[in-house]
């Protein structure tokens, strides 16, 4: 069983789409014939969709050039709703109904799975489109529905309503849902890890840190200086004011923290109970990012990361797909003086 994890991250997906293309371009695959399970939570659950629908990463990019202004596009300050957000629904929902218009769970050409999270009952909602009660339901939690509710992250988006239920951003569940796929494949019918084979990708790992003075003060300013995600989804979407302090504002060291550690604890178990050989995971360090920000430290940086930190490991994860003659043609030495010159080639033509 193959499975292709993408986590959440907004923008900072355009960094998963280039690697996604690396990836294709140099071990010849295509993800939707590769991969038994693509899953994806957020913006990886668009990236995944595309992918099981049979669209190439460089697409796939060409995809998100063209749309992201619409997507994160600001809303007017006259508008009051219920949730308050940064941004207009009616963007990310077009952008994801031009691409995906009118297909279905029947047009997916490998197995998707996508997260979301139920707000209305406090439960976690995942669609599989290989299951018979959702494939019955289809047309009320269409494909659409379950990609649009995995996106709408809390103060960026408002949720997206189904059947009078709110939907919200699957990464308030697992932003990573590598997990997620492994427990679907036992529920698919493997028994053995050994007969797992795992891709995760990440969107970039900004450094979390917090100082001793900021969590003893407790200020909201102070705290409010890293500004990613769970910024603006607390103070957007609780609607909390700067002069507010104490308990509310620990949320934030607090929050941030249990959303990095969970991330990395999915990384401890995965890498833990897999094969090394088995299990890769592609997630770069960088500074500051944002979800609503195209991550341009990561992409300048993005060749070194790749040669240096992946593709070694990558090269054994997909060995037993390559024939003798490919084996020979992608030794890692060769390889890695090919992209090394070619990066120096593009950093001298910069200049």
């Amino acid at each position: 069983m193959k499975i292709l994890s993408l986590d959440g991250g907004g923008l900072k997906g355009i960094y998963t789409i280039m690697m996604l293309d690396k990836i294709q371009k140099d071990f010849n695959i295509n993800y939707h014939e590769y991969f038994d399970i693509i899953i994806g939570t957020s913006t990886g659950s668009i990236i995944a969709t595309l992918l099981a629908l049979g669209v190439k990463p460089s697409e796939i990019l060409n995809i998100y050039e063209d749309c992201y202004r619409e997507i994160f596009k600001k809303k007017s300050n006259r508008q009051k709703p219920l949730f308050d957000s940064l941004y207009e629904n009616y963007g990310l929902e077009n952008a994801v109904k031009k691409y995906i218009n009118d297909l279905g769970y029947r047009n997916l050409k490998t197995k998707l799975i996508i997260p979301s999270v139920n707000l209305s009952d406090s439960k976690i909602n995942i669609i599989k489109s290989y299951d018979e009660i959702m494939k019955k339901e289809s047309e009320q939690f269409t494909l659409i529905d379950a990609i649009i509710s995995s996106s709408a992250a809390p103060g960026y988006f408002a949720p997206h309503i189904v059947k009078n239920k709110m939907y919200v951003d699957g990464s308030l569940f697992s932003n990573n849902p590598a997990l997620i796929g492994l427990a679907e494949s036992f529920k698919l019918g493997i028994n053995d890890l050994k007969k797992v084979k795992l891709l995760s990708l990440g969107t970039g790992m900004e450094e979390v840190k917090f100082s001793n003075s900021d969590i003893s003060n407790a200020n909201i300013k102070n705290i409010f200086k890293i500004n990613s995600f769970l910024d603006n989804m607390i103070m957007k979407f609780l609607k909390i004011d700067e002069k507010d302090s104490g308990l509310i504002s620990m949320a934030f060291p607090l929050i941030k923290t249990t959303m990095k550690t969970s991330v990395e604890n999915t990384e401890y178990i995965l890498d833990k109970i897999l094969d090394e050989k088995n299990y890769v995971r592609i997630n770069d360090k960088s500074k500051k990012l944002k979800i609503d920000e195209i991550p341009t430290e990561l992409i300048k940086n993005i060749n070194d990361y790749y040669i240096n930190n992946h593709y070694d490991k990558l090269e054994i994860f997909f060995k037993e797909e390559l024939s003798e003659l490919e084996i020979i043609e992608k030794k890692s030495w060769f390889k890695k003086k090919m992209y090394i010159l070619a990066e120096k080639i593009r950093k001298f033509s910069m200049n």
